[in-house]
């Protein structure tokens, strides 16, 4: 039996990094979502003010051609306490309202 000397068993280990490191560059791209993105969440707190929070919370994106940036968002918020008050909530925010009109 013919004992691998140490260069030899250098060279292996470095080609399998190598070929480790050229792999991630492919785990690095991200695809863009299609025009539309929604991201929902539960939402559930206590306080001692307020007593047991729960609700849900979201995003509603529109991002058209401009990924990562979006044309315009609706963010919306439902919830209650235990305690009798309560969050109702959308805001909705434009980017680019303004650029047609400085143009």
């Amino acid at each position: 039996m013919k004992i691998i000397g140490p260069f030899k068993v250098l060279l292996i280990v470095a080609l399998i990094c190598a070929d480790f490191l050229k792999a991630q560059d492919s785990l690095n791209y991200v695809k863009p979502p299609k025009k539309w993105g929604l991201g929902i969440v539960p939402a559930v707190a206590y306080n001692t003010d307020w007593g047991f929070q729960y609700g849900v919370a979201g995003n509603l994106y529109n991002f058209g051609k401009t990924y990562p940036d979006y044309k315009y968002t609706y963010y919306f918020e439902w919830s209650r306490t235990t305690r009798g008050n309560s969050v109702n909530e959308i805001f909705f925010d434009q980017k680019f309202f303004l650029l047609k009109i400085f143009d």
